[in-house]
């Protein structure tokens, strides 16, 4: 029967043996890939496609394509940043996630990752307001 010490010896063995077979891991850069591609896989081509079938934009959407380039004239000075050294995100873009979560209730759409929930709420808001205002 081997002691505590020969017991504490070979752990201590096989720990070290696994720690030089342990490979560090290679990071890839995938994201340079994505960047490059942005264009490529943006909710802009998804919509220029759709805009050729009105149903399929409406669904999309919940609005026709004329309903939505009004709003976005009317809501675009309220959601664009201005004076930012950072790479902002376009007031269309910003239009879109916001009704995509308007629509779906729920925020989960990987197309819109960048956007900050908050930013959400904040658009929403804009939009009720410029709404009512055209309202009245």
């Amino acid at each position: 029967m081997a002691s505590k010490q020969e017991d504490d010896a070979i752990a201590l063995v096989g720990l070290s043996v696994t720690m030089k077979c342990k490979k560090k891991r290679i990071r890839k850069a995938w994201c340079i890939y994505w960047l490059t591609k942005r264009n490529e896989y943006t909710h802009t081509i998804l919509l220029n496609e759709l805009s050729s079938v009105p149903t399929d934009y409406r669904n999309y959407l919940r609005m026709n394509e004329e309903v939505f380039q009004k709003l976005l004239s009317l809501v675009t000075t309220l959601i664009q940043k201005k004076n930012t050294v950072i790479r902002t995100i376009s007031p269309h873009k910003k239009l879109t996630a916001t009704l995509k979560f308007l629509a779906m209730g729920q925020y989960e759409c990987p197309k819109y990752s960048t956007i900050n929930p908050m930013l959400l709420k904040n658009n929403s808001g804009n939009i009720y307001s410029v709404l009512k205002n055209c309202e009245s």
